[in-house]
């Protein structure tokens, strides 16, 4: 063994790493830092979707369980209005059964808007009246001076019995949003039920639909 081998216990010394290789692994290691750096705020925006889904779903539980409290259709009436105005955000509503014989529309509750020009409105005929015809949700853009700016159809099962008009949002929503999209879904699914359970003249609205 070398006398310089002996000096250092029989290690041979780490080369000398220059100032070149330094930089490149200051480098690495910075990219390696950012990278987890996005990881991390990727984590963290997924779960705050996470928690404000769940906030969602509480919402739509505490709603669905507010629409069949009740057996008495004018309770059942306000139990709606009120889901509307929390959920969707508004203050300007109207509700229409189907009427007896089918062809038409009959208005069951408003807020917030001049009553006397809808409170019949004809199967296939404006917003509303295509709503009930095709069963689908409709959100006009840009809804028309007056008209509204969402209409769900009331289905129960295949049929629709009546139809829920939006005619403008509150100053704090400045239009739908995905989530909404659920509790359309609620309001047309459930509160058609809902309704058609508590008698009145959503039995007359069931069997129209019936014929």
């Amino acid at each position: 063994m070398t006398a310089n081998g002996d000096r250092n216990g029989g290690i041979e010394p780490a080369p000398a790493v220059g100032g070149e290789d330094l930089h490149l692994e200051v480098a690495r290691l910075r990219e390696l830092v950012a990278v987890a750096e996005t990881a991390i705020k990727a984590l963290q925006d997924r779960c705050e979707d996470l928690e404000e889904y769940r906030a969602h779903l509480g919402r739509l539980c505490i709603a669905s369980a507010q629409l069949h409290e009740s057996e008495d259709p004018a309770e059942s009436l306000r139990n709606l209005q009120d889901v509307l105005v929390n959920l969707i955000g508004t203050e300007q509503i109207a509700i229409w059964s189907m009427a007896a014989d089918g062809r038409g529309l009959e208005l069951r509750a408003s807020q917030g808007i001049e009553a006397g020009p809808w409170r019949t409105v004809a199967v296939g005929e404006g917003v509303v009246g295509k709503t009930v015809s095709s069963g689908e949700i409709a959100m006009p853009t840009p809804a028309g001076a007056g008209q509204p700016s969402l209409c769900i159809p009331l289905v129960l099962g295949r049929r629709v019995v009546g139809a829920v008009a939006v005619f403008r949002l509150l100053p704090h929503r400045s239009g739908f949003g995905p989530l909404d999209q659920d509790v359309f879904r609620l309001v047309s699914r459930q509160a058609a039920f809902a309704l058609c359970c508590a008698g009145g003249a959503w039995c007359a609205a069931r069997r129209a639909r019936d014929a």
